[in-house]
């Protein structure tokens, strides 16, 4: 879900939430590793289960995602996030797109 967006004149801000229903692996040791994510923390983290993708798709086409290549021009930028048990919070920054002009 988006919880908050926040457009600047030349940047945007987006704040997403998840929530599970049930923990992604049950068992000791686990508490706090369960719910989703929207980020690998090192480009060498694996997209397993739990990762969320997240983008908008803008009028003129474009799109934005949390998990596109790191350096490629579609990618949201990963502020900070947070989460726990079943419930992730994640916040991205982006370039705003460029305005159109309607036809």
């Amino acid at each position: 879900m988006l919880r908050e967006l926040i457009a600047f004149p030349t940047v945007m801000t987006l704040a997403v939430v998840a929530q599970l229903s049930r923990p992604l692996v049950d068992g000791p040791g686990t508490r706090g590793h369960n719910g989703p994510k929207f980020a690998a923390l090192t480009p060498d983290d694996g997209l397993g289960t739990g990762f969320v993708e997240f983008g908008p798709r803008f009028s003129d086409g474009s799109s934005l995602y949390n998990l596109s290549e790191r350096g490629s021009q579609d990618r949201l930028m990963s502020i900070r996030g947070s989460g726990g048990s079943r419930q992730g919070e994640h916040e991205f920054a982006a370039a705003r797109p460029p305005e159109t002009t309607p036809r």
